[in-house]
């Protein structure tokens, strides 16, 4: 679903994940002759420590695959 001024900034490893925390980061997008407009983006406040997990575990996968 696309739903106009909002964008869901998560990584595939997000889905169902039970430490997944929102983050919402608010941007004023409005111009001078506009009625106020945010941009709102959405990410995890875990997604560095994700990542990390990700980048590791695919490379034991690697390593794993080529012993």
């Amino acid at each position: 679903m696309n739903v106009p001024g909002f964008t869901l900034l998560l990584q595939e490893f997000c889905s169902y994940c039970p430490d997944f925390e929102p983050e919402v980061e608010k941007i004023d997008c409005s111009s001078l002759t506009e009625q106020v407009k945010y941009c709102t983006n959405i990410r995890c406040t875990q997604r560095a420590r994700c990542a990390r997990l990700a980048t590791n575990i695919r490379k034991q996968v690697t390593t794993d695959a080529e012993a």
